[in-house]
């Protein structure tokens, strides 16, 4: 091989390696993609471009052009033209968002951005201003079993385009009075892992969000504490740790809105005078799918990013280790079963804690360490032989008492 054939391939492979820019949006590692149901699968929609070409997901294809119509009408435009040209400037940033290789040319690709932002947008507003449903009649997209399949596949990681695309498209029409991240928000208001939606959301400036999962998982962040410690150790399980005199309880609401609202935080765990405080946690048919996603997105996140859901999961995942600790935390309305059992909500727990990553600063190192702190007290280790002792001898004079009266009664 002569020296410019060397050359070239070499400028060849230069010119196709990945940029400087830290992607943010991956295929879901091999790590993560043992659960079950294909959680980390669409079933009806596909957005970027990792499913864009799967048989499967095609009939959705009439529905974004559909949707592509109503946001010209809306707009007063007869063409695409205007978002083809902010599409084309955007479509190289856009691309360096997705790490690995994609199975779309240039003209693809910028098609694909156009039909699948134009989607969403027009997806969050008709969600939004309800009136705007009823005046177009019958719309099979707000069907509440594909309304709950589209939430599914809109917050897949790999399933996602970045979040500076469909803000630019958004700014390109006329929609004002509205802010995009409100409209997302609300699509997935109170029906997404407890996330409730402040009124103070408007405005807000999110120019660092990488996509609509990272947008959520801003918002699912909450409480947690910034106070953490270096050395630290695993917490028991429910039954466990119930047997040296710790209690479990249902935390209450603590974060107060504009309007009054009250809500909790799905991760705002606290341990205080021996009662392990938790957030109660509705588990439905999406769940390990949330969490699921949620993780994976973590796991990508670039180092000193806090995990603020695998720090949670972790935690869970100490706590239940048997149906028997599931059962229990039910029984204080910590845990809230809609679909499944005991043993189906402890599988989910086992399958999403495994090969998890907490953050290098665990959010919950300081409560590990004081309930270890607590389960440790010898005094408080003996609490609970000391309580059955105590009830032991009560139970045996009443018994004593009883017998001795009915003695006296049959004489």
């Amino acid at each position: 091989m002569s020296k410019d054939e060397i050359t070239a391939v070499l400028d060849s492979m230069i010119q196709g390696s990945p940029s400087e820019s830290e992607p943010s949006i991956f295929k879901v590692h091999t790590l993560r993609s043992d659960a079950r149901d294909n959680v980390y699968d669409p079933k009806i929609l596909a957005i970027g471009p990792y499913h864009h070409k799967k048989s499967s997901l095609q009939n959705m294809e009439q529905y974004k052009c559909r949707y592509m119509k109503q946001l010209l009408w809306v707009n007063n435009e007869q063409s695409v033209d205007r978002y083809v040209i902010a599409a084309i400037k955007m479509q190289k940033r856009a691309r360096e968002c997705y790490a690995g290789p994609i199975d779309l040319d240039e003209n693809e690709f910028i098609k694909m951005m156009i039909l699948d932002g134009c989607f969403l947008i027009e997806l969050f507003r008709y969600y939004h201003y309800q009136m705007l449903r009823l005046a177009n009649g019958y719309d099979p997209i707000f069907e509440w079993g594909i309304r709950d399949q589209l939430r599914h596949d809109i917050m897949l990681v790999d399933n996602q385009l970045p979040f500076f695309v469909l803000n630019e498209l958004f700014n390109m029409t006329n929609y004002s009075g509205v802010d995009l991240t409100f409209l997302i928000l609300k699509f997935f208001h109170r029906l997404y892992l407890n996330l409730s939606l402040p009124n103070t959301i408007e405005g807000r400036h999110m120019q660092k969000t990488d996509h609509i999962v990272g947008l959520i998982h801003h918002n699912l962040r909450g409480n947690v504490g910034n106070q953490t410690c270096e050395n630290w150790e695993n917490i028991s399980s429910v039954s466990e740790l119930r047997e040296v005199g710790i209690r479990f309880e249902k935390a209450e609401a603590e974060i107060i809105f504009e309007n009054g609202q009250r809500i909790m935080n799905l991760m705002d765990i606290k341990f205080v005078n021996g009662v392990l405080k938790i957030p109660q946690l509705d588990i439905l048919s999406r769940m390990e799918s949330q969490f699921g996603n949620l993780i994976a997105y973590e796991q990508n996140l670039p180092r000193g990013r806090r995990r603020y859901v695998s720090d949670y999961m972790f935690v869970m995942h100490c706590l239940l280790k048997t149906s028997d600790d599931a059962k229990l935390l039910m029984s204080h309305e910590i845990i809230k079963i809609w679909l499944g059992d005991n043993k189906d909500v402890c599988d989910m727990f086992k399958r999403l804690g495994k090969n998890i990553l907490p953050s290098p600063k665990f959010s919950y190192s300081q409560i590990f360490s004081h309930v270890n702190g607590w389960k440790a007290t010898p005094q408080r280790k003996a609490t609970p032989w000391r309580n059955y002792i105590k009830n032991h001898k009560k139970h045996t004079l009443m018994a004593a008492k009883r017998d001795w009266v009915t003695g006296i009664s049959d004489a």
